[in-house]
């Protein structure tokens, strides 16, 4: 861990806000859980609302989803100026991003992306688990690993603690000075 001193509470705060990326971006991924766990969709309810915005596609690009990223990573990661703590977090949540991205479009090249679409319409349509066993364990991991990583994020940075994810938060410190 890198302790780079006390992070100031508007740190935390924005720290934890750029976790909602990933989560926005692992929606995709929810249908079976939220189909055994109808529960849960009342909790993503708010990013469910957020996810028409934030994919809104021109020809195929989503170019909100673009803008944002391209906007944290050029004006906060890259900002010396701006304290480490925030700029590591930003760091990590977009590489978590980036990963849930990379599976789903690994997912769609394999002809696999009509089941990853039933959530993105809505919570009412996540009401059934079917598809191959496979791909629902699948799908199933990559949301329990994204959106886990994401909370456990939230929480530590609210605490101003820096959150350790395996893999990920060695690449943020890389590339964070």
């Amino acid at each position: 861990m890198v302790w780079r001193g006390p992070a100031a509470p508007r740190d935390r705060l924005f720290s934890g806000l750029v976790y909602l990326i990933p989560i926005l971006d692992t929606l995709a991924f929810a249908g079976t859980v939220f189909a055994v766990l109808p529960f849960l969709v009342w909790l993503f309810l708010p990013a469910f609302l957020i996810a028409p915005i934030y994919f809104f596609s021109v020809g195929g690009l989503a170019i909100v989803a673009l803008a944002v990223f391209f906007g944290l990573f050029m004006l906060v990661v890259r900002n010396p100026r701006l304290p480490h703590f925030l700029r590591f977090n930003t760091l990590q949540a977009l590489l978590l991003a980036i990963f849930a991205t990379l599976c789903r479009l690994v997912l769609t090249l394999l002809g696999l992306s009509q089941s990853l679409i039933q959530p993105l319409l809505g919570p009412a349509a996540a009401t059934s688990v079917s598809g191959p066993l496979l791909l629902n364990v699948l799908t199933t991991a990559i949301f329990i690993f994204v959106t886990g990583s994401a909370l456990y994020s939230i929480a530590q940075a609210s605490r101003g603690l820096y959150p350790e994810v395996p893999i990920v938060s060695d690449a943020a410190y890389s590339q964070v000075r």
